[in-house]
């Protein structure tokens, strides 16, 4: 996969990022305080921001969703237990691993749809909109793979 400089860019400040991330995460383990969720959340917010802004839709949109969680968690209305800090580091570790796989070889987002579905039901957890809310994987724009298996999104019978 080719890259501009300012996706070449985004894949260096990303790792700094992340690490962002799994520092506050670790903090969090410890003892939960605002300002920590606080710096998960600008790890986010930053972490989707760079993504968007450099074509990588997928990867932001990914991202969108778990800030989404993260905002409810710092606005009082989405307590962060030992269950839910575990999926924020699984994400973490997910999102290090892509950024690996588009530096190497380009990254097949479609392998962890079911991270992204567990993050919109835990975002909408207590509020009145259908679950999983809005993501239709095969209407995304393909920036980070070319396409879907064939079947891939029917429910079993």
């Amino acid at each position: 996969m080719d890259f501009d400089d300012f996706q070449l860019a985004f894949l260096e400040e990303a790792v700094d990022i992340l690490n962002d991330w799994e520092n506050a995460c670790f903090a969090l383990e410890n003892a939960i305080s605002q300002g920590q969720i606080d710096a998960l959340f600008r790890a986010a917010h930053n972490f989707k921001g760079s993504s968007k802004s450099v074509g990588f839709e997928n990867l932001a949109h990914f991202v969108h969703i778990i800030e989404n969680v993260v905002d409810r968690v710092r606005k009082g209305s989405l307590q962060l237990d030992k269950e839910l800090l575990g999926y924020i580091f699984d994400a973490q570790a997910k999102l290090v691993e892509w950024v690996e796989s588009l530096r190497n070889e380009g990254l097949d987002l479609k392998t962890h749809y079911d991270l992204m579905v567990q993050f919109e039901e835990i975002y909408n957890q207590g509020l009145e909109v259908p679950s999983p809310a809005g993501i239709d994987i095969e209407k995304m724009d393909l920036v980070l793979f070319d396409e879907l298996p064939p079947g891939f999104l029917e429910e079993e019978k």
